[in-house]
């Protein structure tokens, strides 16, 4: 049998107060998965915003110094930032699909506001696209090119094919 128990810590000191029942043991373990699935799903919205500040940091790099070789980062952190929206999703569809089944009307109401944003947000479509073209076909972006009008304007010359 295991036992288990209600302390208090202080100043480096263990204090047991008392037994606890298999019913407050299960309580509690209970929430601290729900907790750790919370932690989680943070780390991966933490993914995506973090590789899209990195893209972002790596175009403001090109366009303040105007440096030709960032391309190759540029690309990386184009091809982090894509991988990691799709990441996102997958896990999303795994989890739903292992918590509650593909009937469920969870993981059905996943993937109708995947399909709805996917047929009304041309930005879905091409982030959906790139990545595809980028894991299946090679890099996206061939070069980048820096008008000499603005130094805040940038404009990257994509290849399909």
């Amino acid at each position: 049998r295991v036992y288990y128990y209600f302390a208090e810590y202080s100043k480096d000191l263990f204090d047991i107060k008392r037994e606890a029942t298999i019913e407050e043991y299960e309580k509690l373990d209970a929430s601290i998965k729900l907790v750790s699935q919370m932690y989680v799903d943070k780390n991966r919205i933490d993914n995506i915003n973090i590789s899209y500040k990195e893209l972002m940091d790596a175009i403001d790099k090109l366009a303040a110094h105007n440096q030709y070789e960032i391309v190759n980062e540029i690309q990386y952190k184009l091809s982090l930032f894509l991988f990691e929206f799709k990441k996102f999703l997958d896990n999303w569809e795994t989890d739903l699909d292992r918590k509650y089944g593909k009937d469920s009307t969870e993981f059905k109401s996943f993937k109708a506001a995947q399909a709805e944003q996917f047929d009304n947000h041309m930005e879905y479509r091409i982030m959906y696209r790139l990545r595809n073209y980028d894991q299946h076909c090679g890099n996206i972006i061939s070069n980048i090119i820096m008008p000499r009008l603005s130094s805040s304007s940038l404009m990257a010359r994509l290849r399909f094919g």
